[in-house]
């Protein structure tokens, strides 16, 4: 339902070139305020309605359109026309698409006295007959009366920023997909089915046609089931296209592919539907054109793709990597590297489950950062920002296997809750730690990783996570875990910080349950949960649940500590109050944190199971054969928490409880300790290790 806000004017050139469906999706999806258009022709009404277009052509007479350009050229720099219908519908901001429409647009915001935001697109913000020295000048004005600009994520946000645009005024705005019209299709095939790809776009050279072509003709040679469609052509206004599409039928020729490359020029978008719908990869080998154009964002071709179950073949270009997660959603390559667009087309063609399983991961991504709808309420919340209704906090990059990340939002505001995590050689488990974080049900959030040393495969794995936008990963030299942790929260930006190990899951409602509660019970300065043990060595898991309440959690912080680490979450106030972690306790950091953070604030505890935390064999051993420096920090911990919450003599027995532990241990001979100790019989002795208290 359309808020009673005044309207916000779009303007643009044409309304609407087929390919340019993704600025209908702005206009319809983002309905806090009324749209208008104000453009120059309108084509293809039919296919994109909305009721308030205000076009040139056809709404004036040719006399008319001739004395409007003139006034314009000559004298306002703006159209008369434009401007009545702006000051009759009570325009309140102009959204100008392309940076060009936004120059040429300026006269027109000052003459309404409204704001103007622009998005840039690619080849606007990349391409300038004389340079890019010349194309920071001309949009130097604009750059400075502008309040907004919006681009497609942070590869796009880093060239807007290298031309002149201040930092501070860039909003990534991704350009979103309706899923309601794209349904997911699995496509299995039998080992005799031909495995079809497709490429679909005009014939423009940063689309990189032809590497992707030959890549196919040279794996087709390999693969007998391989078969191509191309969608798309060359226009008649662009003689260089021309030369690509007869460079495009020179490849298939030589490589003798006729029978199975099959070119459909332009068709119509269901038929293009139907199309993707029969093929079982996507090949999208896009490229930085000779004049410098770029794609400035991800095609949406790929996002529609994705989103319909396709796996994607792609290039590290632009913010492609935003939309496709290499290896887990598609496959990316360096830009016009047939060998390695070959290799790709290979790997995908061979293995049907992969196929299946990077179609079924496109459709989540997308749907989690790429919805149209959620993207137009972020829209709306950029036009509130510009007429100064609300702040928001500028995207920050944050690397992605993208991954990007963004969605309704929330990769532009401030994150409601931030997960920490240290890692130190977790190759085998933190992939799917971080995977359990990302499908939460609570999407705003950050997450920053602290890569303390790692020299296995975790920095790849974690470079390769960083396309979503919401990861950060800060890498350091072996530091220890207390000073990773402080590291962490240190950079964190939401007023919730939680926790989690990188080798144990996060359930989905985990965030959204704990940040729910902290919000209801604000005196409550440290939450947990319940949790799935899940042991390696049996393959067994059980639960395991503490006390709830804080006078029962303040009792059990003398017998043992009743939090684990990996589900806990906490105000920001609380670390900056306690001062983080010890960094002086090499174990039981966590134990010794809780304790003085009950010192000023209340403990609880959910009992709903909202994480499983694993108990892998180096840490089963590690956990169930103490030394002596876990010995002394566990009784340093528990003498703390007797001495300010029990002070009972019989409590004491839970003090020593871990001395017990290591002479037992001593006693049996796994560890170091005096012959006395090893040798000694005495039934006292034998009675005290073998007793444990309750």
């Amino acid at each position: 339902m359309v808020s009673e806000n005044k309207p916000v004017a779009h303007l643009v050139g044409t309304y609407l070139n087929r390919t340019q469906n993704w600025i209908y999706n702005q206009i319809r999806f983002q309905t806090s305020y009324p749209s208008v258009v104000l453009g120059l022709q309108t084509k293809n009404r039919n296919e994109f309605p909305c009721d308030r277009v205000y076009s040139l052509q056809p709404d004036l007479s040719s006399w008319r359109f001739f004395l409007e350009r003139c006034i314009c050229n000559l004298r306002t720099g703006y159209y008369p026309y434009h401007y009545q219908i702006a000051k009759k519908q009570e325009i309140r901001l102009l959204h100008a698409h392309f940076g060009r429409r936004g120059l040429r647009s300026l006269p027109l915001a000052k003459a309404l006295g409204v704001p103007i935001v622009t998005t840039f697109y690619g080849a606007d913000m990349s391409v300038h007959r004389n340079g890019l020295t010349h194309l920071k000048k001309e949009y130097a004005p604009l750059f400075k009366t502008g309040v907004l600009f919006l681009v497609e994520g942070p590869a796009a946000k880093k060239q807007l920023e290298s031309i002149g645009c201040a930092p501070e005024k860039i909003r990534i705005q991704r350009l979103g997909v309706n899923l309601e019209e794209i349904p997911f299709k699995p496509r299995p095939v039998t080992k005799k089915d031909p495995i079809r790809l497709l490429m679909a776009a005009t014939f423009t050279e940063k689309k990189g046609f032809p590497y992707g072509l030959e890549a196919f003709c040279q794996a087709a040679r390999e693969n007998p089931r391989l078969q191509l469609t191309i969608v798309g052509d060359a226009r008649a206004i662009e003689p260089e296209e021309a030369l690509i599409k007869k460079h495009l039928q020179d490849i298939v020729r030589q490589y003798d592919m006729s029978d199975r490359v099959n070119f459909l020029g332009y068709i119509e978008n269901e038929e293009l539907k139907q199309v993707a719908f029969a093929s079982h990869i996507f090949m999208q080998p896009s490229v930085i054109a000779s004049t410098g154009d770029t794609e400035g964002g991800s095609p949406v071709a790929i996002t529609e793709m994705a989103a319909s179950g396709l796996p994607v073949i792609s290039t590290y270009h632009c913010d492609i990597p935003e939309a496709v997660l290499d290896g887990t959603s598609g496959l990316l390559v360096e830009e016009r590297n047939i060998e390695q667009l070959r290799l790709a087309i290979l790997k995908l063609a061979h293995n049907d489950d992969l196929r299946l399983k990077m179609g079924k991961q496109g459709r989540r991504h997308i749907s989690q950062h790429f919805c149209a709808r959620e993207q137009g309420e972020r829209l709306s919340e950029i036009y509130r920002e510009a007429l100064g209704e609300s702040k928001l906090e500028p995207q920050r990059k944050s690397g992605s296997n993208a991954i990007q990340a963004p969605s309704k939002g929330r990769l532009n505001r401030a994150p409601s809750v931030s997960i920490m995590m240290t890692v130190y050689n977790a190759e085998k488990y933190v992939a799917e730690a971080i995977e359990s974080i990302r499908n939460q049900s609570l999407q705003n959030f950050e997450f920053v990783i602290v890569d303390d040393g790692s020299d296995d495969s975790t920095p790849e794995i974690l470079r390769q996570a960083e396309v979503d936008a919401r990861i950060k990963v800060i890498t350091k030299p072996r530091i220890g875990r207390a000073r990773a942790l402080n590291v962490a929260w240190k950079h964190a930006k939401s007023d919730y910080i939680a926790n989690i190990d990188a080798d144990d899951l996060a359930e989905p409602d985990r965030l959204a349950k704990q940040l729910a509660f902290l919000k209801e019970h604000p005196e409550v300065g440290l939450l947990g949960t319940a949790s799935k043990i899940r042991t390696e060595l049996s393959g067994n898991d059980y639960l395991r649940s503490h006390p709830l309440s804080d006078p029962e959690l303040r009792s059990a912080l003398v017998r043992s500590c009743p939090f684990i680490h990996s589900s806990v979450m906490m105000p920001r106030h609380v670390l900056e109050k306690t001062g983080g972690y010890n960094e002086n306790f090499t174990v039981a950091i966590d134990y010794e944190l809780w304790i003085r953070i009950a010192d000023h604030y209340e403990l609880a505890n959910l009992e709903d199971v909202l994480i499983v935390k694993r108990v892998n064999p180096e840490n089963y051993f590690r956990n169930k054969i103490s030394n002596w420096q876990r010995c002394k920090a566990k009784m340093a911990t528990r003498w703390s928490a007797w001495s300010k919450f029990s002070r009972k003599v019989p409590d004491l027995r839970f003090v020593f409880d871990p001395l017990r532990k290591w002479l037992r241990h001593a006693w049996a001979g796994d560890m170091p300790a005096s012959k006395s100790v090893k040798n000694g019989r005495g039934n006292m002795m034998a009675r005290f290790l073998r007793k444990r208290p309750t």
